[in-house]
């Protein structure tokens, strides 16, 4: 092989870094996850011994790399601030999918089949069920939207340990609440179809593959604000979804105001179809193999030695 890609740093990952330096092969390292928004769910005792693992192993791959990539400029911030020494080899490389997801829907159950009526504004979140998601404000948020008279649904596909938690917090609007568990995820694409709007209270992303897959679908998008949400803003200043504070109260409000105004799920979803165009996976795969060829060509001018020990 000519070029390794090492795409995590806390497990597997350090036996990829070991055959680099045995062969002296140049590798890129890839980081995927904010770490440090994850480690805030560990409980206190053993919160500060984690972070001090995340420090040390993503340093020991940032400078061994020849190139470390990030897929947001949040995430690319916060590496820069934890290798200083670095910065110059920290990009950002956007994750890329194929956009005609749209297109690749098949034929599972209608919203009828769902117990979903067709004049229910239909919200979609994909993901893990989990602390980190912060399904709890979202839950919230539901709940008091339905109080206010949103004539909404909402659809999670997804598993994890939290789904307990959030079927009890939302009894009382149970009707309204559809969980349908982990599926494949060729399925996927119907669901997002079928939806109106992409909704997710998490805090702790990068550049979500879920969010990127409902933009393709063409569906608005409703959270709270965080950094990662600044690589899906539209070069023309156009909003493609709402975000707001993290209040159950404002999410609730902007969850009531998406559901009543059809015409600006319309426009929104039009930008958010523009936006998916960003995350194309043909120019994606166009710049990785450009970078793949660049590193293989400076390894070789440095004698074939890419693993800086």
């Amino acid at each position: 092989m000519n070029i390794l890609h090492i795409h995590e740093a806390l497990g597997i990952g350090h036996l990829g870094l070991r055959i680099a330096k045995q062969h002296g092969l140049p590798f890129v390292f890839t980081n995927h996850t904010r770490h440090d928004l994850y480690a805030l769910h560990y409980p206190p005792v053993v919160r500060a011994f984690v972070l001090k693992y995340i420090t040390w192993a993503i340093r020991q791959f940032v400078r061994a790399s020849m190139l470390t990539t990030v897929a947001s400029r949040d995430a690319a911030h916060w590496l820069q601030a934890l290798v200083p020494d670095a910065t110059d080899k920290i990009c950002v490389m956007h994750n890329g999918i194929s956009i005609n997801v749209r297109d690749r829907s098949v034929g599972l159950p209608d919203r009828g089949a769902l117990h979903i009526r067709a004049d229910q504004t239909l919200f979609i979140y994909v993901g893990r069920v989990t602390p980190e998601k912060n399904l709890e404000v979202l839950a919230k948020a539901m709940v008091r939207a339905v109080g206010l008279g949103a004539n909404v649904h909402w659809l999670i596909i997804g598993a994890g340990s939290a789904r307990h938690q959030i079927e009890s917090m939302v009894h009382s609007i149970r009707a309204r609440v559809s969980f349908l568990g982990a599926l494949a995820h060729a399925e996927v694409p119907h669901y997002l179809n079928m939806a109106d709007v992409f909704i997710t209270a998490s805090l702790s992303e990068v550049n979500p593959l879920s969010v990127i897959e409902a933009l393709a679908c063409q569906k608005p998008y409703v959270g709270l604000k965080a950094a990662w949400w600044d690589e899906f803003v539209n070069e023309n200043g156009a909003q493609a979804g709402v975000l707001c504070d993290h209040d159950p109260d404002q999410l609730a409000a902007a969850i009531k105001h998406v559901a009543d105004d059809k015409a600006a799920q319309g426009r929104m979803g039009q930008q958010a179809k523009l936006l998916s165009r960003n995350f194309d996976i043909h120019n994606v795969t166009a710049q990785w193999i450009e970078i793949y060829q660049n590193i293989e060509a400076a390894a070789q001018r440095w004698g074939g030695k890419g693993v800086r020990n």
